[in-house]
């Protein structure tokens, strides 16, 4: 069984691990030339975070923060085209710097980016990144005269910071972004997630929507089956259509199945066990990331595992039944009121803190979930509203 699908990021996080580690070994006993300087001075504020799509989403309330902080500085924010969508859209971010993110295990794109950046002194970067090494190498490399980070277990990027704190398992993500802010005198007390769907892609996404056969107003909901790159998370094609099929045949709601150009075989394979298409369309492929919040923004509910997915249903304010295995909900899971959580009790679940310590090759805790449970969740009574 795969574990990976993207062969790259596995290289990627391989170069991060050894190489990354005795770089910030090396570096780390160098002196600084720079010194942290009072917040009330800063009026040029560097934000880094490189992935991923949900990540991104769970750290616009801090981002909205440090605009509340400094209302007139200039917020410039380091990313890749993993999450550029997302920050170019976002109102509290002036300028943004987007990485080829392999290209940044080659010295000489390093080179040239770290220089670019460097056309501007900063007051100070602040890395939000939780694990990744060469995001601390390039902070330590940056003009700036305060450099704040994440100390992370077993990572050893905190050597390159500043102002470090540490990176809590306890913490859910959101309050971990919140936590580093409050070392540099930033609060962030509104947590609440937030999404803003340009017109023209809510136009467009209803246009996708009439072609599947959805009519406006017409109540639906939306099953994501895929799992992002990691197998381990993903629960069994052949039970989503079972869970299909029983939703079909208890409610009158239609069934929107999504996923990325990626997942179109994975949606493929449930369609093909699902006995009434005209009940279960498809949109695999078929929608931009804005277009897919203004979808999951008029659905009931959204049928996931744990991915940004799961996270992007939240900031439209969509309900979630989320099938949980290997992730912390704790620390991963849906932000908000009225969602349900169908968790697999078994004995080594959860056992994901940063994204990617999967201690086993198999799916063993997500095969342990029984469409029967998902059912029971769906149907549960619920004093807010039923799903």
């Amino acid at each position: 069984m795969i574990l990976m699908k993207d062969a790259g990021y596995c290289i990627s996080r391989f170069i991060d691990r050894y190489v990354g580690i005795l770089l910030c070994f090396a570096f780390r006993g160098v002196k600084k030339k720079h010194r942290p300087v009072p917040g009330t001075q800063w009026k040029q504020i560097l934000l880094i975070k490189f992935s991923l799509v949900g990540d991104t989403i769970l750290l616009i309330p801090a981002i909205r923060a440090v605009r509340a902080a400094y209302p007139g500085a200039k917020i410039t924010f380091v990313c890749s085209e993993i999450n550029a969508e997302i920050i170019r859209s976002c109102p509290y971010v002036d300028a943004v710097i987007v990485s080829d993110l392999p290209s940044l295990f080659n010295p000489f794109y390093l080179f040239r980016f770290l220089r670019g950046i460097n056309r501007r002194r900063y007051d100070v970067v602040v890395d939000f990144e939780q694990w990744f090494r060469f995001s601390a190498l390039i902070t330590f490399f940056i003009d700036a005269a305060t450099k704040a980070g994440f100390k992370t277990a077993g990572q050893f990027r905190h050597w390159l910071f500043d102002i470090f704190v540490e990176h809590d398992e306890a913490h859910h993500e959101i309050a971990c972004y919140a936590d580093l802010l409050s070392a540099l005198g930033i609060a962030c007390a509104d947590t609440a997630l937030e999404w803003r769907t340009p017109p023209e892609a809510s136009a467009s996404a209803q246009k996708k929507l009439l072609s599947a056969g959805i009519g406006a107003g017409e109540k639906y909901m939306v099953i994501h089956p895929g799992s992002s790159h990691w197998v381990q998370k993903q629960w069994p094609e052949h039970r989503y259509a079972m869970l299909c099929n029983a939703l079909v045949a208890m409610d009158d709601k239609k069934i929107i199945l999504t996923g990325s150009s990626g997942e179109k075989a994975l949606v493929r394979a449930v369609l093909s066990d699902v006995h009434d298409g005209s009940r279960v369309v498809s949109l695999a492929g078929e929608l931009s990331l804005f277009e897919l919040g203004a979808v999951l923004s008029n659905a009931d509910v959204l049928v996931c595992g744990n991915t940004g997915v799961m996270h992007l249903a939240c900031a439209v304010g969509t309900r979630i039944l989320l099938i949980n295995g290997p992730v912390s909900v704790e620390k991963w899971g849906p932000q908000g009121s009225g969602h349900r959580v169908v968790q697999a009790w078994t004995e080594c679940a959860p056992c994901v803190y940063l994204g990617f310590e999967y201690r086993c090759r198999k799916r063993t805790c997500m095969e342990s979930i029984a469409v029967e449970d998902v059912i029971d969740a769906y149907v549960l009574p619920d004093v807010r509203s039923p799903l």
